[in-house]
């Protein structure tokens, strides 16, 4: 699909005002760059940015390889999409993840400023967080919004969390483990990893990682991507 400038405009627009129109619908004062604040519902954005494109729920599905009832229960917030169903979305909609998960590029650049910060510090109160999978995962994205070539987040188990659906491709991954314990699998090789234990593997490699314990766990994950990651 081709993407002309007048529809990244219209775009732009749609994003940032669906951003306001949850803020002032959760009782914020407006203001989009108050620190800490929510990012917007992903399948908000996610039908916010569909229909900025003119696309059917359909033609979405037939892009993107996803199925359009689980586009559908995105949208209306009855299912937590994996990483990998939403890098497939992103990808065919032509848009960093970012887009789906944080502020809209001008409320952040006023937030910036107003913060006395700077485009490549993500300060503690701006991390975008949000649920992904079944168990669901909680992720905190660390990387300052718009980097690219590598991202890193921290992953929050809960007990006994399966194993979700990642993106396989070239690229490395890494790791450092927080707190509690993890089940690392990499190329079916299976290894327990405790606080303090690190990681490092091709991202080309079958991989999965779970929390088999009754306790939560946290991970610092690291994507070192060869193309565009777009997270």
């Amino acid at each position: 699909m081709k993407v002309s400038g007048d529809t990244d405009k219209t775009l732009e627009e749609a994003v940032r005002n669906a951003g306001q129109s949850l803020e002032e619908a959760a009782g914020g004062s407006g203001d989009a760059a108050a620190p800490g604040r929510r990012p917007p519902p992903v399948g908000t954005m996610l039908r916010t940015v569909r229909k900025a494109r003119g696309l059917s729920m359909k033609e979405l599905s037939a892009l993107a390889g996803v199925s359009g009832g689980m586009i559908s229960q995105i949208e209306r917030g009855t299912a937590n999409p994996s990483i990998k169903i939403l890098d497939r979305l992103r990808t065919a909609l032509h848009i960093p993840l970012s887009a789906l998960i944080e502020t809209p590029g001008p409320t952040r650049a006023v937030a910036l400023q107003e913060t006395g910060s700077a485009e490549f510090v993500r300060r503690a109160a701006d991390r975008p967080r949000f649920n992904v999978g079944s168990a669901p995962l909680l992720k905190e994205l660390l990387s300052p919004s718009g980097m690219e070539g590598m991202q890193f987040m921290i992953i929050h188990f809960p007990p006994y969390a399966p194993p979700e659906d990642v993106v396989v491709g070239p690229g490395q991954k890494a790791g450092l483990v927080l707190e509690g314990q993890v089940q690392l699998v990499v190329d079916a090789r299976d290894v327990t990893l405790y606080p303090g234990d690190s990681f490092q593997f091709d991202s080309t490699r079958p991989h999965s990682i779970r929390n088999d314990t009754d306790r939560g766990a946290s991970v610092l994950w690291i994507m070192g991507s060869f193309r565009q990651t777009h997270f």
